[in-house]
């Protein structure tokens, strides 16, 4: 139940904004993982192609949103404003009262980009017309946040991420082709020489996952290491990137399994990380932001999958390929059922899903795509 408090100041805010939308400006929130915001990028490409004359603003809570996928001025996107979830209730107040002088006709309120305050925020904008998800479906309680909405788009269930947020579009603008293209801030391959890389003369294998945590998506290590020998036997440069809390779990990796591979974990910045993705030959990896960089980049990519769920993340670039073992309990984390810590709590079997995709299912399939 809403309160009355909340009532009578959420009235307050939607008679101080703006009588009529128009199509001339939007914001969208930025306010995801980096593969979640990859997801949404098809949206904003297809917001810029609907709408070629219009501004459009990210609201951006990290650099992830605000400088390794959009750049202000891109051709795509106007402005790139940053107000982090950690700024304090007097800036948040400050950024949005100052954003009223904008204009903005429409904001976007996706159901995994736009925490609290911003449903707060583009009220306090004067922003007419908000689009967002309602999430009746989860058997949440929207509450005061349905009072914010002027459109109300139902969260559907067994839909990729992509097509969830092109919802939102669709019902602002009608029916539209949709392509599902991601999009990344362009990379040169500069980085590649601090490596000793050659451009397509190498394969990236993530074989740790999570900044270096416990994750129930992650193929078994001894897994990782008899296929990075069988690779290495025929003659591919390996390469497995990480981050910095990565670098020492997958340098004890390497050594425990006496394996040759560059280990270039922690030696890398997002973009510097995102260029060795794109120009490698090969990615193997989980369901993570790796593979949706990749993805991005139009890299071909080998994902492994068996507790998340596919048709919700599943890559679209022509190039990505999916293995997974079917079984009747995967993927268990379907339809937003259990988070990644209570599918590696749950488990009755051992994260058979994962443990079951064989060392020569993943080589065999490796080699059809270098071969192809």
């Amino acid at each position: 139940m809403i309160s009355a408090a909340k009532r009578f100041i959420i009235g307050v805010l939607r008679r101080l904004c703006r009588k009529t939308a128009g199509t001339g400006s939007f914001i969208v929130p930025a306010y995801t993982g980096l593969g979640n915001f990859l997801m949404m990028t098809p949206m904003v490409l297809a917001l810029r192609r609907l709408y070629p004359q219009a501004r459009i603003c990210i609201l951006a809570g990290n650099t992830f949103g605000g400088e390794h996928v959009f750049r202000a001025g891109d051709g795509i996107v106007d402005d790139v404003f940053m107000l982090p979830m950690t700024a304090s209730f007097w800036r948040k107040v400050s950024f949005f009262w100052r954003l009223r002088r904008r204009s903005i006709g429409t904001a976007l309120l996706p159901f995994d980009a736009s925490p609290a305050f911003y449903w707060w925020g583009v009220l306090l904008a004067g922003i007419p017309r908000r689009v967002g998800h309602s999430q009746d479906v989860l058997g949440l309680e929207m509450g005061w946040t349905r009072e914010v909405l002027t459109d109300d788009v139902p969260l559907r269930l067994d839909a990729h991420e992509s097509d969830l947020h092109f919802d939102l579009l669709e019902r602002m603008h009608g029916p539209f082709a949709r392509t599902y293209a991601t999009h990344l801030a362009p990379v040169g391959p500069e980085v590649l020489a601090r490596f000793g890389l050659l451009e397509r003369e190498y394969l990236a294998i993530q074989v740790s996952a999570a900044n270096a945590g416990v994750t129930p998506k992650r193929w078994p290590e001894e897994h990782f290491a008899a296929l990075i020998r069988r690779l290495a036997a025929d003659g591919q440069c390996i390469v497995l990137p990480g981050d910095g809390n990565e670098r020492p779990v997958i340098a004890d990796f390497l050594k425990r399994h006496a394996l040759q591979a560059l280990n270039i974990a922690g030696q890398t910045s997002v973009d510097e990380v995102s260029a060795v993705l794109k120009y490698a030959r090969l990615l193997v990896c989980h369901d993570s932001g790796q593979m949706h960089i990749a993805n991005a980049h139009g890299t071909p990519l080998l994902a492994l999958y068996g507790p998340t769920d596919d048709v919700f993340t599943a890559p679209k670039a022509p190039g990505s390929r999916m293995l997974r073992v079917a079984l009747p309990c995967a993927p268990c984390m379907k339809n937003f059922a259990k988070t990644e810590a209570e599918a590696l709590r749950d488990c009755p079997i051992n994260l058979e899903c994962m443990c079951s995709l064989s060392v020569e299912e993943v080589y065999r399939a490796a080699k059809d795509i270098l071969a192809g």
